[in-house]
């Protein structure tokens, strides 16, 4: 069966998750790489005329076989490193670049990319949301002077602390880098949802020609770019019918390096382990990186956290840059200092956490809880209202536990259940037409309104509590 391109790009989402302990990266990535495979063969550009399929069709024959050795090289790659032969990995990697380097998608820090193509040049963003703004976050257990004070706390580990550095998605223990995201809330998700933490905000630097007010592009960081297949294809919904060559070439680049970004797209959550094999492609990528400093000195890439809560509030996005030589007397990069400034970190407590700060809405949900309480025991309610009633009782109760316990939840499952209320109490917004009850001698019928007031009470108390979790810029500043 034929396949349009967009649906091809729906299908290969990513990231790839994994649950099981026998999580093995070289059988995940065979198995993904397999069906990307299949995939590809079905695409043939139904969805255009005549010519324009014939120009697709000899581009995709090329591409399946293109694709088929950067797969390989990948597999390869992953084989000489689980068997312990660093070097011919890294030569199978570098042999990898080598045959992708004019496919790789190469941008500037705001995701702005240039597309050579025939005698013109574009420059396109296919982000939603380009970064203006960057972020970076730093886990504490209470607040810390040296850190308030000290706006090198929240820059890059110097490297004469690199013994402290930790193996990342795009880095290994001993060689700092410096990870920022375009958005709070993500560098927040990203540094594993910490009840305490300092952030500080960072801007760019921008080149310009002082004569001219331009923008000197090629004198900024350079950034390779992985995109996931939802921002290419969301990018080509109105470019594939304005400007056709334009869309084409981008589809057949993406697809030549989808293998790459799917390697470094791999996330196993059967728990935490010392060993992660998911690493192994974007460590390899992060080293390339190093020893092709002139050429590109980060990556730009699409968080592999789990969003599934906002998607529909933000596109952010993290970048990565390794701490480039040469070195102040403190350690740390000159060039990162020079490209980037950034404020003294603020020290955050995520509201739920915060005892003091929602002791007002422990204390209201409390008494709206004993209310309701009282309300069961002296009032007489008709069966569709007392199962309203009910309900409403439980989400308060799910609210209390909530805030009582803050200061140790798990703040991603605290999130969650968040969401899951808020999802009741819309459906307790959706409540039937009053209804008219015959009151029994010594009854006191509650009306369908006193509902109505009392889940109005609940939704704003829980919206309160939303606000400061997920927009807790506000109290930033």
């Amino acid at each position: 069966m034929a396949l349009k391109f967009e649906e091809l790009l729906r299908k290969i989402a990513l990231p790839k998750r994994y649950f099981t302990n026998n999580f093995i990266i070289a059988d995940q990535y065979k198995e993904e790489v397999d069906a990307f495979v299949a995939l590809l063969s079905q695409c043939s550009g139904s969805e255009f005329n005549v010519d324009k399929q014939l120009v697709i069709a000899a581009k995709t024959a090329t591409l399946c076989e293109t694709v088929k050795q950067n797969i390989e090289h990948i597999i390869n790659a992953i084989s000489f490193f689980e068997n312990a032969d660093l070097k011919s990995a890294q030569e199978e990697f570098d042999t990898l670049l080598n045959s992708i380097k004019d496919d790789i998608f190469i941008s500037t820090i705001d995701d702005w990319v240039r597309i050579p193509l025939g005698e013109k040049t574009y420059s396109t963003r296919f982000r939603i949301t380009p970064g203006y703004r960057y972020f970076r976050v730093r886990p504490v257990n209470e607040i810390c002077n040296s850190i308030s004070q000290n706006a090198d706390e929240l820059f890059h580990i110097p490297l004469s602390k690199r013994a402290y550095t930790n193996n990342e998605r795009f880095s290994l223990a001993g060689f700092p880098s410096l990870y920022l995201s375009t958005m709070l809330p993500l560098a927040w998700q990203e540094c594993g949802y910490p009840s305490k933490y300092y952030y500080s905000e960072y801007q760019y630097n921008y080149s310009y020609d002082p004569a001219f007010n331009e923008r000197l592009i090629d004198n900024e960081l350079r950034f390779i770019s992985l995109y996931s297949p939802d921002e290419i294809c969301n990018w080509g919904i109105s470019i594939k019918y304005s400007n056709f060559d334009l869309w084409l070439e981008v589809i057949i680049r993406y697809l030549n390096v989808y293998p790459l970004v799917l390697a470094c797209s791999f996330v196993n959550q059967s728990g935490k382990v010392p060993y992660k094999q998911e690493y192994i492609v974007p460590q390899m990528l992060m080293q390339w990186v190093q020893r092709n400093n002139p050429i590109v000195q980060g990556i730009s890439y699409f968080t592999c956290v789990d969003t599934s809560m906002w998607t529909m509030h933000w596109c952010a996005y993290n970048l990565v840059v390794p701490a480039i030589p040469p070195y102040d007397d403190k350690m740390y990069s000159c060039k990162l200092r020079e490209k980037f400034c950034w404020t003294k970190p603020q020290f955050f407590t995520v509201p739920i956490a915060d005892a003091e700060y929602n002791k007002h809405d422990r204390m209201f949900v409390y008494h709206l809880l004993t209310d309701m309480k009282s309300a069961v025991r002296i009032k007489h309610f008709p069966t569709e209202l007392f199962e309203l009633f009910n309900k409403m009782m439980n989400v308060c109760s799910c609210l209390m536990s909530l805030l009582d316990n803050g200061a140790t939840q798990n703040m991603q499952l605290a999130l969650h259940i968040l969401t899951s209320i808020d999802d009741n109490c819309r459906q307790l917004k959706v409540l039937p037409p009053p209804l008219i009850h015959r009151k029994k001698p010594g009854q006191v019928v509650l009306a369908a309104a006193d509902i109505v007031v009392i889940a109005g009470l609940v939704c704003r108390t829980l919206a309160r509590m939303k606000q400061s979790c997920y927009n807790n810029r506000k109290r930033h500043r």
